[in-house]
């Protein structure tokens, strides 16, 4: 059978896109995996701090990444893999930049 990654994915819900649109406040292009972290607006128009997991950036720069590809303050819309728990957290499917561009996730 297959074995996944030291965290799984057991807790994320991976058989729905959620779709999410905020605001870059960290990039880590990091091992073993990558995280972006963003901020969304909720119903009240507080801002609330979610954090999505990519893959490592040798997986990202097969994709087409650089550690450059998003920045503090782009906008953008993320295609993630929820938090079963309904936690602000979850799994980068793919990510659509301001500009149209998309970066596809690599785990």
């Amino acid at each position: 059978s297959p074995l996944f990654a030291h965290h799984g994915t057991a807790g994320y819900d991976m058989e729905k896109d959620t779709v999410v649109k905020g605001t870059i406040t960290q990039f880590e292009w990091t091992n073993p995996h990558g995280q972006i972290h963003f901020d969304v607006a909720d119903s009240t128009a507080a801002a609330q701090a979610w954090i999505v997991e990519c893959g490592p950036p040798s997986r990202l720069i097969e994709a087409g990444w650089t550690r450059h590809s998003l920045s503090v303050g782009d906008h953008v819309t993320m295609h993630i893999h929820g938090a079963k728990n309904g936690t602000p957290r979850g799994i980068l499917i793919k990510v659509v930049l301001e500009n149209g561009q998309t970066l596809e996730n690599r785990a």
